[in-house]
């Protein structure tokens, strides 16, 4: 069975790549709020401060602003959730004797519970 990996955004990261860049090419909160149609300077200085992230369309339009990839834009921490851990000693014991249980209760005409089928 494939598990799949989704990485924890850094806020943060995020944040300080997107007020860099927007320095780097000379732009200012005034400048990204405008080009995007943004009724709040705070919500600019949010995302540079890495306390919000742009919504997704925000996030599209700032990357063709600032000709970035959302790539280049979103930092991640490192992290990825959804990975499954490889199980300790104790925890394949017990898989085992669960499987045991399981194996036992199949040709018992009982199930799991310990009920007549």
């Amino acid at each position: 069975m494939d598990y799949y990996q989704f990485p924890l955004l850094d806020m943060r990261m995020t944040g300080q790549t997107i007020r860099e860049t927007c320095s780097l090419q000379g732009l200012t909160v005034r400048d990204v709020r405008i080009s995007l149609g943004i009724g709040s300077f705070q919500s600019v200085y949010n995302w540079f401060a890495g306390k919000t992230l742009p919504s997704l369309d925000h996030m599209v339009s700032l990357s063709y602003l600032l000709k970035k990839s959302l790539d280049e834009l979103v930092c991640s921490t490192g992290v990825r959730i959804w990975e499954v851990p490889e199980p300790d000693e104790t925890q394949m014991e017990r898989l085992r004797r669960y499987g045991d249980l399981l194996d036992g209760s199949m040709g018992s005409g009982r199930d799991v519970k310990g009920v007549s089928s």
